[in-house]
């Protein structure tokens, strides 16, 4: 549904507050009511926009902007609907700066298997090894079955300065579609050579037999010769073992009882670099939102929605996340139940949280998760706080800047609420990086402090005190670093209404 505005000019609508009177910020720091040009942190309210005007008829459903030749503009993947498709099929467009008319111009549209937008979502990837990106386009059709389409860029029909696109494969499936991302060689990684394509097998149900964990795969290969990937082999591949009736019954389960079988608490018991304290997934469907958790680092996310899938090891669930405190961080992570009491969890782009996990028993839940729970403090962070040795600590949610003498940090925080206020700095840039921070590969980093707060009325001013001591987030909840504890105050001043003092004199005045 297209919505257009109203040119009636409408009162905006005012309010009388008290003043604030809030530390001078030195020169770069910009106060919470001001607009800082200097953050790219994106807000769940800020999606990223379409660069180009879309017709009437036209139903948006999101972009990505992306690089998709050698050129510095980069390019951008707009997924839409079009009212008139009787299908009802979600496109891709690729649009791509025009420097003779200094615009944004569509130069292909492709249309794709899926027509859920809840669980469409479209990226790029040098599936054939050429060095060159194709598009790769995942979600669900109208029978809940999970379809993909690859686009690879068409070379030798023009001039090589259109982008434009044509399908090198396509499918549904009532089981999963993976792309088998192998290992390429040094001389890949290098641009010495090309490298290896990556396979791609799509798993069905095997309805020829009674059991519901009875699959058939079939192995796409890419042929260079017909420009295209076709099948090359299709093998049933039977259950290895009796599944009880509860995981059989899976098999035929929707997202929705997936959702609920995976509620609670799970922790790591294989994967690289297991740590020796407890690292745990917990998925709360209820409030949606999963959170991560190992050594000295938890994410929190979004559960924005997921669907129902089935992996050669069993049935599974995929699903698409966005960070609690920077929207702009998302995540796919893959589901895949064992058996009643194991999953294997495999997240995009955060690998280090793949492995093998085991639903916790109460007693495990009660000594772990307990201790960890997770909440909101009674208390708001907002504008500047500073201190005489020229620390200074913005907060506009969800963005924050902190400067000292020694640093510049910007990024997004989050405040939550343990075993004591904890404040979670996630930094996105930053010209020192702590020797004991551990970098993420976009080279963020985040730091944690325990927060004391208090707040005191005096003299017709709000003094505002924050205390930030450095910790670390263990199994047993939140530890001291023996870094130095900052103390930083905001001062209010509580503006008086002159009204209330007259009628006060007034009113002393008759008394007397």
């Amino acid at each position: 549904m297209l919505l257009s505005a109203c040119s009636n000019p409408v009162e905006e609508a005012t309010t009388t507050r008290g003043r604030e009177i809030i530390p001078e910020a030195g020169a770069g720091i910009v106060l919470a009511r001001q607009e800082s040009g200097s953050m790219s942190i994106q807000g769940e309210e800020e999606e990223t926009g379409p660069r180009i005007e879309l017709d009437p008829g036209v139903l948006f459903i999101s972009a990505l902007d992306t690089n998709l030749d050698i050129d510095e503009p980069e390019e951008q993947l707009v997924v839409i609907k079009r009212a008139d498709d009787p299908e009802d099929r979600v496109r891709v467009l690729v649009t791509d700066f025009d420097p003779l008319r200094s615009t944004y111009r569509v130069t292909w549209e492709g249309v794709t298997r899926a027509s859920n937008v809840r669980t469409f979502a479209v990226y790029t990837l040098d599936v054939v090894g050429d060095h060159q990106d194709e598009i790769v386009a995942v979600g669900t059709d109208e029978n809940g079955q999970q379809t993909m389409n690859v686009f690879r860029r068409r070379m030798g029909d023009d001039d090589g300065t259109t982008l434009s696109y044509r399908e090198i494969f396509a499918a549904a499936s009532d089981g999963s579609i993976e792309i088998d991302e192998i290992t390429r060689s040094d001389a890949y990684r290098t641009l010495q050579s090309d490298g290896a394509s990556f396979p791609i097998q799509v798993y069905r149900r095997n309805t020829e037999t009674e059991t519901p964990s009875d699959l058939i795969l079939t192995d796409w290969g890419w042929r260079p010769e017909e420009g295209r990937y076709e099948a090359e082999r299709t093998v049933p591949i039977p259950a290895m073992q009796a599944q009880e009736e509860q995981l059989r019954e899976m098999y035929d389960a929707d997202a929705e009882t997936m959702e609920d079988f995976l509620a609670g608490p799970w922790f790591r018991s294989s994967g690289e670099e297991i740590g020796a304290s407890v690292e745990f997934a917990l998925f709360d469907p209820d409030s949606r939102e999963v959170v991560l958790y190992r050594n000295n680092s938890q994410e929190q996310y979004r559960w924005l929605n997921s669907y129902k899938t089935l992996y050669a090891d069993g049935p599974g669930l995929w699903m698409n996340l966005r960070n609690n405190v920077l929207a702009t961080v998302r995540r796919q992570l893959s589901i895949t139940v064992e058996d009643l009491d194991t999953v294997s969890l495999s997240v995009e782009g955060a690998e280090y949280w793949n492995g093998r996990y085991e639903r916790m028993t109460p007693g495990i839940q009660s000594g772990i998760v307990r201790d960890l729970s997770i909440g909101k403090p009674e208390f708001e962070l907002s504008g500047v706080y500073s201190n005489e040795n020229g620390v200074e600590l913005l907060f506009d949610r969800p963005q924050f800047r902190f400067r000292t003498r020694d640093f510049d940090w910007t990024g997004g925080y989050n405040l939550i609420q343990m075993d004591r206020p904890i404040l979670e700095l996630k930094v996105t840039e930053a010209d020192l990086v702590p020797s004991t921070a551990r970098q993420r590969e976009d080279g963020s980093f985040s730091v944690r402090y325990a927060v004391e707060y208090a707040e005191n009325t005096a003299d017709g001013r709000i003094l505002r005190r924050l205390t930030l001591d450095p910790v670390q987030i263990t199994a047993d909840g939140a530890r001291r670093t023996g870094g130095v504890a900052l103390i930083m105050e905001q001062v209010e001043d509580v503006a008086v209404d002159a009204d209330v003092h007259a009628d006060d004199s007034e009113g002393a005045s008759q008394g007397e």
